[in-house]
């Protein structure tokens, strides 16, 4: 890591350089760091808020390698990783053309996933990520990029509606035991 140096009076300090954020189209060299994001982020968001074995249940069966090489083999999925330094610290999902509930006759690109590690939260990385899909989907040509999110995750429904999505429409998400009542949101683009 480098150093800068910042001199007080006749002291100086070493300060490490803040290392940059990158985000990069993900590949199939990815899908192992892809698999610990995506298992550290729902464990973030959904452990302390849920039934402990419920989370580990949808671990096991939902959020596995096999499935993440799967969707990295498929060129209608899009991953994207933010990375500091050499570690992964966010990622996003693109699902082109997923058709949403209550949305007939438009070109739609699904936001699947973004998450961005706790200790990653207000570095305005979602932000950057974000940005990405818009740009994808307005490059693409794409009228509307719509997402599926927990009623309870204020903190990431509000990220959603800064970044001008709104809610349209319900949905329930087969959570096991515990069905979630989420929102669906939806992102128009003007082309």
């Amino acid at each position: 890591m480098s150093c800068s140096v910042l001199f007080i009076g006749t002291a100086f300090v070493l300060l490490p350089m803040l290392e940059k954020v990158k985000i990069i189209r993900a590949g199939l060299d990815d899908a192992i760091g892809i698999l610990e994001l995506s298992r550290k982020t729902f464990i973030e968001t959904y452990y302390d808020v849920s039934e402990k074995q419920t989370v580990l249940k949808y671990l096991d069966t939902h959020i596995t390698l096999q499935k993440i090489l799967h969707d990295l083999q498929n060129p209608s999925i899009l991953f994207y990783i933010a990375r500091k330094g050499i570690q992964n610290i966010g990622f996003l999902k693109l699902t082109e053309n997923k058709i949403p509930k209550g949305v007939v006759g438009k070109k739609c690109l699904m936001l699947d996933k973004l998450y961005v590690l706790q200790e990653f939260h207000g570095k305005s990385i979602g932000t950057e990520l974000m940005n990405i899909a818009k740009n994808h989907a307005h490059s693409e040509g794409f009228q509307v990029i719509w997402l599926q999110v927990w009623q309870k995750n204020n903190k990431a429904i509000q990220f959603y509606q800064n970044a001008g999505f709104v809610v349209y429409e319900t949905a329930l998400f087969d959570y096991y035991d515990e069905p979630e009542h989420d929102f669906l949101l939806r992102y128009d683009l003007y082309n």
